[in-house]
């Protein structure tokens, strides 16, 4: 049979010339060329070299309410709206990841591709532009799906499960088949391939808001898993290397137990076969670790071995208030979670949002920018965390401490295996600590992981943003390091 494919192949490339070949390349091949160089060097698309990275954004597409805002109506319209008023920072940050919301503008939620609902005649255009925006700028993405129409959909339909359910399948299928990378049917100029799909964003808090206005079954763990089997049986079907992600709220937003309680009648359905990565939010109302820890625990405990990503995640950082807060928060939430094994941390957005959102609105002022795009202590502080910690052996996080209000967790960086420390204290005060170096260490600088300003309008040279922390060397082998540390998180790195 081999070699009878081998006689097809050769017939085609006398008869149409090599580019005849690559237009008609057979399926089979992507299946048999597995490695990165393999499918590099046959010509199909390839993951980027990223894919480890755990440092994410929310923010890469438009919400759909703010284009009807500015008059946003085309993709070329929302490329230009992106290209300068996001790409910048991602490119500044050093953020690789991005995730899609299905409420933005050229969703690739059901109604974003197919606005009749039927299944035929798919109309990508808006998504190809995000797509070929990305991979022009190296930024990998997660995107989130959804049956509903619109966005505001979820607080008037009386169903969450697809009135045709056929044509919601030829949708998810047509979608993941055009972004997967195996040459067939591809989206033309694909280099780098989606293989992450998200079902819905927070179901469980929609079916919480509609239970309380009369409807409990919109939305009810029932109906998601309804539409969540459709959904990993087109997704798989189109791409079987593709990973479909579920989504719950997860912490704060008023939500108390109900993701909790979502996640156990999931279970009881049958859930662990149809799904591959679990998610959640995090929106905490306390700045200190050990909110974080009990909520990890209580999720870890309902998914077994699944891997956790973190899709949303936020905290307010008002100028000049709580901003150094924010920032070290940042710190505590990212290290935290990635050294207990959650693999990719989305931050929720770039900028606070407008003025004329309400006070108290949670995460209004989470944004690593101000409204008006002025950079705060948050943003040199995620700037810094990804310069520090980018390359690290993400699955070889070492847990010193992680009691008494001291956490103490060791990097080590892959090209040069060099050791990084992240040192925290939620203690009021300061606190010494003290840190055994490697055998081999022969110097160390010590870090504050926030600039040492009031407010980032105060930062006017990054490099010399942060203070440095002096230590004693103890008379010890391997040397150890004593220093105290307030409520700033530090970087011990390795010199």
């Amino acid at each position: 049979m081999k070699t009878m494919n081998k006689l097809i192949i050769v017939v085609v490339i006398l008869i149409l010339g090599i580019g005849g070949y690559f237009l008609l390349k057979p399926e089979r091949l992507v299946q048999e060329t597995n490695t990165f160089e393999e499918r590099a060097k046959a010509g199909y698309p390839v993951l980027m070299t990223n894919q480890n990275s755990p440092f994410a954004t929310n923010d890469f597409g438009i919400p759909s309410k703010v284009a009807k805002v500015v008059g946003i109506t085309t993709a070329e319209q929302m490329t230009r709206e992106i290209e300068s008023q996001k790409i910048p920072y991602f490119k500044e940050l050093g953020i690789k990841w991005a995730r899609l919301h299905p409420n933005i503008f050229g969703t690739f939620g059901w109604s974003g591709v197919d606005p009749d609902h039927d299944g035929r005649n798919l109309d990508f255009t808006k998504q190809d532009a995000l797509v070929k925006l990305a991979q022009e700028n190296n930024i990998s993405l997660i995107a989130a799906i959804s049956p509903l129409p619109t966005d505001t959909e979820w607080l008037t339909a009386e169903t969450y499960i697809p009135e045709s359910k056929e044509a919601y399948f030829s949708y998810i299928e047509q979608l993941v088949e055009r972004y997967d990378g195996d040459g067939k049917d591809d989206m033309p100029g694909l280099k780098y391939p989606i293989k992450y799909w998200q079902l819905e964003n927070e179901p469980d808090l929609h079916n919480k808001v509609r239970a309380s206005r009369g409807n409990a079954n919109f939305s009810s763990p029932d109906e998601y898993f309804e539409v969540l089997k459709l959904t990993y049986q087109a997704v798989k079907k189109a791409d079987k290397e593709a990973k479909v992600i579920i989504n719950l709220v997860g912490i704060g937003q008023g939500i108390g137990n109900t993701s909790i309680n979502y996640l156990q009648r999931l279970n009881e359905l049958g859930v662990e076969s149809y799904y591959d990565i679990f998610s959640y939010h995090v929106y905490p109302q306390s700045y200190d670790t050990f909110v974080l820890r009990d909520n990890l625990l209580k999720f870890k405990q309902l998914i077994g071995s699944k891997p956790i990503w973190i899709t949303e995640s936020g905290i307010n950082g008002k100028l000049g208030e709580t901003e150094e807060k924010q920032a070290a928060w940042i710190i505590k939430h990212y290290v935290f979670h990635i050294a207990n094994g959650v693999k990719k941390i989305v931050w929720l957005t770039l900028t606070d949002m407008s003025p004329n959102v309400p006070e108290g609105t949670v995460a209004k002022y989470s944004g690593l920018l101000t409204f008006r795009l002025a950079p705060k202590l948050s943003y040199y502080t995620y700037k810094k965390m990804v310069e520090v910690l980018e390359g690290s052996d993400w699955d070889n996080i070492q847990i010193i401490q992680e009691k008494d209000g001291i956490y103490i967790y060791k990097f080590v960086k892959k090209d040069t295996g060099k050791s990084v420390w992240v040192v925290w204290n939620d203690n009021q005060g300061t606190r010494k600590v003290r840190i055994t170096l490697d055998r081999d260490t022969k110097n160390v600088k010590i870090v504050e992981a926030v600039p040492k300003y009031k407010t980032g309008k105060d930062v006017t040279d990054y490099d010399t943003a942060f203070r440095e922390i002096k230590a004693n060397v103890l008379e010890s082998y391997p040397s150890q390091l004593e220093f105290e540390i307030g409520n700033i998180p530090v970087f011990v790195e390795e010199k």
